[in-house]
């Protein structure tokens, strides 16, 4: 005989699945709608699951009987609202991941921009005021040796406008020196 318990866990997993069967096409378009955006950093597979398990999370916290108020329990209103509603919080997902990985990508050659760049100096000292002129976030970091946090005190922006700053001006010198 089977215990409250296991009727509990197989209405939950019955409803689990009937949620994510009645909404299959909305995860599929904004999953596909989110991938289309961000090819390069998320797989289709990964953003299907988010899809599926922001789904999962609508039905345990309620947001889905919200949805289906705000719908006036209309199939079609629903729908849409539902779409609307997943995603954003798909898009909100995959803007985290794919600047996490930005900032991976930009520490990485910065070693490279910097011997590239001291070489240049000793080679000539006259074009540092040239330099601090073309690049002065990057000057800063690597002649004054300052960290980001210091730079974006003395700038007096965040430490993430910074980063976007400073990235920006090593992709200009990658440009500038590979021509």
């Amino acid at each position: 005989m089977a215990s409250s318990n296991d009727r509990k866990t197989e209405s939950a997993t019955t409803r689990q699945e009937a949620t994510l069967y009645r909404f299959r096409a909305q995860i599929r378009s904004a999953a596909v709608s989110v991938y289309g955006k961000y090819k390069r950093t998320l797989e289709l597979d990964d953003t299907r699951q988010q899809a599926a398990l922001l789904t999962l999370e609508y039905l345990d916290s309620g947001v889905l009987a919200g949805i289906a108020r705000n719908a006036g329990d209309d199939p079609g209103q629903m729908d849409r609202y539902f779409l609307r509603e997943l995603k954003c919080d798909l898009l909100n997902w995959a803007k985290k991941i794919h600047r996490a990985k930005e900032r991976e990508t930009f520490t990485a050659p910065a070693g490279f921009i910097e011997i590239r760049t001291r070489l240049v100096i000793e080679n000539n000292p006259y074009d540092e005021v040239d330099f601090r002129m073309t690049w002065p976030i990057l000057c800063m970091q690597v002649f004054d040796d300052m960290e980001i946090k210091e730079i974006a005190k003395e700038l007096n922006v965040s430490p993430r406008t910074v980063n976007r700053m400073l990235a920006k001006e090593k992709s200009n010198a990658k440009e500038f020196y590979s021509t």
